[in-house]
């Protein structure tokens, strides 16, 4: 079980750092047909939220929702060639705009990649991504995030991946 708590500061050290173009010519994708479910922390400014999030592949892309830690839905995204928004609780507008086409995008390339070991710090236009902690596939010789920050001026998100 994961605790998540909002009165803690997240440190964050530079890991091995590169732009996402030197990223995506790095580290090779893997199949898109499986999910990702887990907890995420966000931080807007001072006000803090948690609560669990899911994203699976449906149709001709994927769909990534985000859960309260009652389990109502906050956002619900639309991932495909296009990005579609569908803000769904009218209470929690400022998380929804955090989003924007490209940092959903990048977020998607690198769920499907495969890591070695190192922590790495990619850099992109809209914001950092930092994945410091790695699950190692057991059939496989490559490793899958575990643990994903993206940090922008206004807001830091947190996604914690079950394996």
């Amino acid at each position: 079980m994961i605790t998540l708590s909002s009165c803690r500061t997240l440190d964050f050290s530079e890991n091995n750092v590169l732009s996402f173009s030197e990223f995506d010519s790095q580290y090779s994708p893997s199949s898109q047909d499986h999910s990702f479910i887990g907890k995420f922390k966000l931080y807007i400014q001072e006000k803090g939220y948690s609560g669990s999030f899911k994203w699976y592949p449906k149709g001709d892309g994927h769909e990534m929702i985000l859960l309260s830690a009652f389990n109502q839905i906050i956002s619900k995204v639309v991932i495909n060639d296009d990005v579609i928004f569908e803000h769904l609780n009218r209470e929690n507008q400022e998380i929804n705009k955090i989003f924007d086409k490209t940092t959903i995008q990048e977020l998607k390339r690198i769920l499907y990649s495969e890591y070695n070991l190192e922590p790495l710090t990619i850099k992109t236009k809209c914001c950092d991504i930092l994945i410091n902690e790695y699950f190692k596939l057991k059939e496989n010789t490559f490793y899958t995030p575990k643990k994903i920050t993206i940090r922008q001026d206004q807001f830091q998100l947190t996604l914690i991946l079950n394996s």
